[in-house]
């Protein structure tokens, strides 16, 4: 009967747990969500951070590009002016063999070729100068003077004429381009040649540096040009910055772009500033502040199941049991006031029910020694009563009266004294008693 009544208990328990909701999953419930919703906004995170570093990579490179497209358009201007020029100049043709410093009556010739070579300067931003070479006179013409052969120059046209001079030999029937090293200045020079008769452009590599750092706000440009024979020429601006090296977690990127015949121009561009530097730093900043809930998220579960799941598993352990009377630490380790008041208050209840079931239970063992007794009680009387009878049948067998009525007084006598007590009894019974 006793098993058939836990296994119910149990089954009913057992009920309510499949019902009911433990404080862990309420918990888990709740946290797992947030943990996921943290996770996600992380990814999104991740993925803004990548998509915006992205977008200014290809701003950056976009910008490079314009500039550098640009810059080669105008170089192709530049060779194609330069041959229009020479087949289509009446002045350049006009220029004697013979011509000489002396010969007063050319100079009103040079200077037109002066005033054109100045206009042809005014339509690129990138010339330095434009120059007019007569191979057989030996006289270099730019916009600065005419240089004759016997001329005493500075060393940037010295460079300029004996490069000419060698140029100018050859008839390539196209424009052609080279470098020119002239008073510790790199120059790009581009020329066309034809019968004795050549017309040039220089530009100033410096200048093209300068041009691709005037790129958009925001952005470190450090250019430098590669040859086609490998050699490397750099920008100040590359050996004062140190390209190449770490910025400090700046936004980086480097790219690479054909200049003409010249050789490659690369571009080290660095984010510095401006709004996309801003939105990259915010996306990094929230990046961390979600990791940091992330951690902060877990440290709680952790503090969650070590101060209050634990404890309380502890207390409804005890509580099940039933048996073990320190339902939490006594010594305070779990920090749950309220947790140590309700064990305290449930030990004193415990012990109240303990005290209250030996009470009964004594009760109840006193109840069945005296009922033992009183059984004990009733055999007694009825043996005596036994004993009387079996004397008063012998007495009266044997005919001995006065043994057989004291022992029929003496058997009434016992009767009345071992009837219930509990029983009224009429005033003349106790009399007649």
């Amino acid at each position: 009967m006793e098993k058939n009544v836990q296994s119910e208990q149990k089954k009913v328990r057992r009920e309510k747990r499949e019902r009911g909701q433990t404080l862990q999953s309420m918990g888990m419930k709740i946290l797992v969500p947030v943990f996921f919703a943290l996770f996600g906004l992380l990814t999104c995170l991740f993925i803004g951070l990548i998509e915006t570093r992205r977008l200014a990579s290809q701003y950056a490179k976009d910008t490079a590009e314009l500039y550098l497209d640009q810059i080669n358009y105008d170089i192709v201007q530049i060779s194609t002016e330069l041959v229009l020029v020479l087949e289509n100049s009446d002045e350049i043709g006009q220029i004697p063999a013979d011509l000489t410093s002396r010969q007063g009556g050319y100079y009103g010739l040079l200077r037109k070729i002066r005033t054109q070579n100045m206009i042809m300067k005014l339509h690129y931003r990138e010339a330095d100068i434009f120059f007019v070479y007569e191979r057989e006179a030996d006289v270099l013409i730019s916009e600065s003077g005419t240089v004759f052969d016997y001329s005493y120059v500075d060393e940037y046209l010295y460079d300029l004429r004996e490069f000419c001079r060698i140029a100018a030999r050859d008839d390539y029937g196209t424009t052609r381009w080279d470098y020119l090293t002239a008073d510790g200045e790199t120059y790009l020079v581009g020329w066309y040649a034809k019968k004795g008769k050549m017309i040039g452009c220089m530009v100033k590599l410096d200048t093209i540096f300068s041009i691709l750092q005037e790129m958009p706000d925001h952005y470190q440009v450090i250019p430098y040009m590669r040859k086609p024979d490998g050699t490397m020429i750099y920008s100040e601006e590359y050996e004062k910055t140190g390209a190449g090296e770490s910025t400090g977690g700046k936004h980086e990127e480097m790219y690479e772009y054909q200049l003409g015949t010249l050789g490659e121009i690369c571009l080290y561009v660095i984010l510095d500033g401006g709004t996309l530097e801003s939105m990259l730093k915010m996306q990094v900043i929230l990046i961390v502040l979600v990791i940091v809930l992330l951690l902060l998220c877990l440290v709680f579960v952790w503090r969650y199941y070590q101060g209050l799941m634990k404890p309380l598993g502890s207390f409804v352990q005890g509580i099940s049991e039933m048996e073990e009377e320190q339902m939490l630490n006594e010594n305070g380790k779990n920090n749950i006031l309220e947790l140590e008041a309700v064990s305290e208050r449930f030990r004193v209840l415990l012990r109240k029910i303990r005290s209250l079931k030996i009470a009964i239970y004594e009760k109840e063992l006193n109840e069945q020694r005296a009922e033992l007794e009183y059984m004990q009680e009733q055999i007694r009387p009825h043996f005596t009563l036994n004993c009387l009878s079996l004397i008063h049948g012998i007495a009266d067998a044997q005919g001995e009266e006065k043994i057989t009525r004291i022992t029929k007084e003496l058997s009434e006598y016992i009767r009345y004294n071992y009837r219930d007590s509990g029983t009224e009894r009429s005033l003349q019974e106790e009399l007649l008693h």
